[in-house]
């Protein structure tokens, strides 16, 4: 990271300015930083209010009680948990938008 904040390839600026899907393409990039890391800093850091972040496990978990499913009787299958797909997270999603 710090080595793409020397070279000018990266700087402050630019994160601030760029589209969501330009961070994203930017920031995973970065050896050791992946979508789930991007979402978060985006939303904590850049204080983005429309991170909808898919793969998060909580956020999986949420969607699917307020789809009105018993996340109790879930079952871990093929080595991660799913509780909802990610076409159903974000059609439940969509009309909270732009503050997902």
């Amino acid at each position: 990271m710090a080595e793409k904040f020397a070279s000018g390839e990266l700087s402050a600026r630019k994160l601030v300015d760029a589209s969501d899907d330009e961070l994203l393409e930017m920031l995973i990039a970065v050896r050791g930083l992946g979508r789930w890391s991007v979402e978060m800093f985006a939303f904590f850091a850049l204080k983005r209010m429309d991170i909808f972040s898919t793969g998060d496990l909580g956020v999986q978990r949420g969607v699917a009680k307020y789809m009105g499913k018993d996340v109790n009787k879930l079952k871990n299958k093929g080595g991660k948990w799913k509780y909802v797909t990610e076409a159903e997270m974000l059609a439940a999603a969509a009309p909270f938008a732009p503050y997902r």
